[in-house]
């Protein structure tokens, strides 16, 4: 099974290779508040804006804990400081294998259904501080 820093090393050297030196891709780059984010994506030309990339593999983690991530991980450590690192990227990973635990209401929405809360969290969370927060679903599945 693959790991986050699996992941997290095969996605920034995809991106890499296909952005062409559009832009500087790091992984786990120490933030302001000393913590790591897993790829840090900084522009070149223009407003040399960053984006942060927080990767999350879904079956490692419960429901509540992921959902909570979004903010107190994505936003409220790495979409601090500097003005430039205002986008954020919250990447859920699916293999297929069905999330663990509950919501605090004691729900266990399915992976569609929790996206959505994602996404809406997500959308919430933007604008606040001219900040950009998304929420996004890779599945490795084949479909």
């Amino acid at each position: 099974m693959t790991s986050e820093s699996d992941f997290r090393a095969w996605l920034g050297y995809e991106l890499d290779r296909r952005l062409l030196g559009w832009a500087s891709i790091t992984q786990e780059t120490v933030t302001r508040g000393e913590k790591r984010t897993d790829l840090r994506i900084e522009l070149r030309g223009g407003d040399n804006a960053v984006l942060v990339v927080e990767i999350k593999l879904a079956h490692r983690w419960n429901r509540n804990v992921l959902l909570n991530k979004l903010k107190s991980q994505l936003v409220d450590q790495y979409l601090i400081g500097d003005k430039r690192v205002r986008h954020g990227l919250y990447l859920l990973v699916d293999f297929g294998i069905p999330l663990k635990g509950s919501l605090e209401d004691g729900s266990q929405p399915d992976l569609a259904e929790f996206g959505g809360l994602l996404s809406e969290l997500a959308k919430e969370l933007s604008g606040v501080e001219h900040r950009v927060v998304q929420y996004l679903q890779f599945s490795i599945l084949e479909t």
